[in-house]
């Protein structure tokens, strides 16, 4: 099972207005549109790059400094910044590109459930028990638990 360590566990509720994420990653577009499919609204708006969000592509020894994840070795992602009041915080992702652990037998949703659960954190949704994106461990697409959490964050 693969942990991921982001931000601390909260509602969201707080308004917000479209959060820009970086194209920086094959699988941001399908992570965002997750997202905004259940939120109903333009949550996230993919841009070339400026964005207030980014997903950084690194190794395992930048991921053990940047995340302090060394004693997780099970950790593969992380947070840092965001969930600001107001959402527009820039907020980093850095991601060692292994989705081990979330659906072995498909790679491709693994990685955008690696990317949607810290885009939630991005905009201040904390950990919750599965079956969910935001499960701590062994994220996965959920829409019906999904959809309660990104709903409480209105625009």
């Amino acid at each position: 099972m693969t942990a991921l360590v982001g931000c601390v566990p909260r509602t969201a509720t707080t308004t917000s207005s479209t959060v820009t994420v970086d194209d920086t990653a094959a699988e941001v577009p399908a992570a965002t549109s997750y997202w905004n499919g259940l939120a109903g609204w333009q949550l996230f708006t993919v841009v070339p790059s400026g964005g207030e969000v980014t997903v950084h592509l690194v190794d395992r020894a930048v991921l053990d400094e940047v995340c302090d994840v060394a004693e997780l070795p099970t950790a593969h992602a992380c947070t840092k910044g965001g969930a600001a009041p107001t959402y527009h915080a820039h907020c980093d992702i850095y991601w060692d590109g292994i989705s081990n652990g979330v659906d072995p037998f498909d790679s491709a949703i693994a990685s955008v459930s690696v990317i949607a659960h810290e885009l939630g954190h991005c905009v201040g949704l904390g950990h919750v028990p599965p079956p969910s994106v935001m499960a701590a461990l062994d994220p996965r697409p959920y829409p019906p638990t999904d959809q309660v959490l990104i709903r409480g964050i209105r625009h």
